[in-house]
């Protein structure tokens, strides 16, 4: 590997241009590696491997010629931190966002308040109507339908 550079765990190779760095997975699930990779796939190619039980190896080549390789590699990095972040506060919250849930679903069932036996209904509203018990037409209602018709 000619004009190789390293930082830390990154490997930069200038004259093939990519950069090869491992990530622990103990640290970072492939799930969030995944979600990261995902992230910088518009930027960069991005290639995975090795055993996700003892090391994930990756791979990320410039797609344009003079991309900053190093930036490349820490942004994702920021990505893995990221997705870890989210991973970690979904796990923490999953009890409440469930809560709030059932109580939403909740809130929309019929409660006993309000079967059909307990709604006062004075004007028999709920009630289906039928030809014999239909509301007559009011004088207003009749000039309306002609005003209509005209029209």
């Amino acid at each position: 590997m000619e004009d190789l550079n390293n930082l830390g765990n990154l490997k930069i190779n200038k004259a093939e241009n990519y950069i090869f760095f491992s990530v622990n997975p103990s640290i970072f699930s492939l799930e969030v590696v995944y979600s990261a990779a995902y992230i910088m796939i518009d930027k960069a190619y991005i290639f995975l491997d090795g055993n996700p039980k003892r090391s994930i190896d990756i791979e990320i080549r410039a797609k344009k010629e003079n991309q900053d390789l190093k930036r490349l590699a820490l942004e994702f990095n920021n990505e893995l931190i990221n997705y870890a972040n989210y991973k970690q506060q979904n796990k923490e919250n999953k009890e409440i966002r469930e809560m709030i849930l059932q109580r939403a679903l909740q809130t929309n069932l019929i409660t006993p308040e309000y079967t059909e036996g307990n709604i006062k209904d004075p004007k028999n509203i709920k009630e289906a109507w039928s030809e014999d018990k239909r509301p007559k037409k009011t004088k207003n209602a009749n000039k309306r339908k002609t005003n209509n018709n005209q029209a």
